[in-house]
C-alpha cells in the first residue's frame, strides 16, 4: 500500500514540476516574441521616419 502512495505522489510531483516548466518556457517565449515584435515595429518607423 505504502508503495502505491509513494509512485501516486512521484507521479503528481512529475506533472507538476512538467506543467510549471510548460508555463515558464511559455511565458520566456512570449516575451522574447513581444521584444522581437517591438524592435520590427520600431525599425519600421524609423525607416517611415527617415531615420
Amino acid at each position: 500500500m505504502t508503495d502505491g502512495i509513494v509512485v501516486l505522489a512521484a507521479a503528481l510531483a512529475a506533472l507538476i514540476g512538467a506543467l510549471l516548466l510548460v508555463r515558464l518556457g511559455g511565458q520566456f517565449a512570449a516575451g522574447h516574441a513581444l521584444r522581437i515584435t517591438k524592435r520590427f515595429v520600431q525599425r519600421l518607423q524609423d525607416d517611415r521616419d527617415g531615420v
